[in-house]
This record gives structure tokens, C-alpha cells and sequence, in this order.
């Protein structure tokens, strides 16, 4: 009788550690699934990331132009596409926040390449703080701004 009191525990035992092991891959099935959500939205938003091409490229002056090589032209304007996808606006980003992404933006070279952008009429240069803004935020969600209601007058 002990032994098959025994055998019945040790079969609960595995039955409990069974339908816990299932509930913690539904639970990791779940959180895949939501990763797997934001990653899409991400994908689905860079989607809306054109590079410039270089005939687009070319018809800058090259008074303008300089040095600036179209691929690093393409990174930088990459770059603050991407965060402007991360803080879902497009906020004035600092050169310097720039430069510490490994982007060359000073010197003669980096300001040739935020000419071309701004040429081009993807970038706003703020002079204030030394900081460029992204101007069309193709893809990114804008949000609706309150309608202010007077009351009293």
C-alpha cells in the first residue's frame, strides 16, 4: 500500500512539473510573440526610410557638396531617421551626440555633409545649440495636440 501511495505522489509530482513547464513556454510564447510585434512595427517604420540615391546626390553644387561621399550622407541621415523613430518625434539632435555615434560632422568634411542634408531639405541646422532636426518624419505617429477651450470670457 506504501508503495503505491508512493507511485501516486511521484505521478502527481510530474504531472504538476508538466503543466508547470507547459504554462512557462506559453508565457515565453507570449513574450516572443510581443517582441516579435515591436520588431515588426520597428521594420514597418523603416520601411518609410528612403536613402538619397546619387542622382539625387548629384544635383547638389558642388560648391556644396565638397567631400562629403553620398554613403556617409546616407548614414547620418539614417542615423537620426533611427532616432527619430525612438523617441517616436523628430527632436533637435546635438553634433556632438552625433560625433559620439562614430559620425564625422565636424571639420570641413562633416559640415559638407550636413550642407548637402540641409540643401537637400532633410535637416534644419538650429544655430542655438549647435543641433540638427530632421524635417519630414515620414512613418512616425504625430500626436494630435489638445484644442484649448476658454472658459469664463
Amino acid at each position: 500500500m506504501n508503495n503505491t501511495n508512493n507511485t501516486n505522489n511521484t505521478n502527481n509530482m510530474n504531472n504538476m512539473n508538466n503543466t508547470n513547464n507547459m504554462n512557462n513556454t506559453n508565457n515565453m510564447n507570449n513574450m516572443n510573440n510581443n517582441e516579435h510585434d515591436d520588431l515588426r512595427n520597428m521594420n514597418e517604420k523603416e520601411n518609410f526610410f528612403v536613402p538619397i540615391d546619387d542622382a539625387t546626390f548629384q544635383t547638389v553644387p558642388a560648391l556644396i557638396r565638397r567631400r562629403a561621399k553620398l554613403q556617409d550622407i546616407n548614414m547620418i541621415y539614417k542615423t537620426l531617421y533611427d532616432m527619430a523613430i525612438k523617441y517616436g518625434n523628430c527632436l533637435p539632435v546635438e553634433k556632438l551626440e552625433l560625433m559620439r555615434m562614430n559620425l564625422q560632422v565636424f571639420g570641413q568634411t562633416g559640415e559638407a555633409k550636413i550642407a548637402t542634408l540641409r540643401y537637400l531639405k532633410i535637416i534644419e541646422v538650429l544655430n542655438k545649440n549647435s543641433s540638427v532636426r530632421l524635417l519630414q518624419c515620414l512613418g512616425l505617429k504625430k500626436k494630435k495636440k489638445k484644442k484649448k477651450t476658454c472658459i469664463g470670457k
